[in-house]
């Protein structure tokens, strides 16, 4: 199913930071390029959190995870998790712009986070 909605696992904390203008962006460049999905949902799995490390963008409302386990691939699921990754970096065409895919198994993921320094 085409990807066409945006939606936020129960559970994730937002703050009014989370919706600066370059996170929409951040949020609206994914979704665009999001590869095909069983719900047609992007769902965000993590924004703001406490601070796990003195470096942590998701601190900073900088930062998103975002779900693979809905998206529709062939074999292994990783490809395609960076194939979209790639999908996005190229469409924010930034290096403020950090975009990775780790994890294993039902813990793989996409995060992606906005880092100017």
């Amino acid at each position: 199913m085409k990807t066409a909605h945006l939606a936020f696992k129960d559970g994730v904390r937002l703050r009014a930071a989370c919706f600066a203008p370059h996170m929409v962006r951040l949020l609206t460049v994914l979704l665009s390029v999001a590869p095909d999905t069983r719900d047609g949902c992007m769902v965000v799995t993590e924004a703001w959190r406490k601070p796990r490390h003195p470096d942590d963008a998701h601190t900073w409302c900088n930062a998103f995870d975002i779900r693979s386990r809905n998206v529709i691939h062939e074999g292994s699921l990783e490809p395609a998790m960076l194939a979209w990754a790639s999908r996005a970096k190229a469409s924010l065409d930034s290096p403020d712009w950090q975009i990775v895919v780790h994890g294993e198994g039902p813990g793989l993921h996409m995060h992606a986070e906005f880092d100017p320094r």
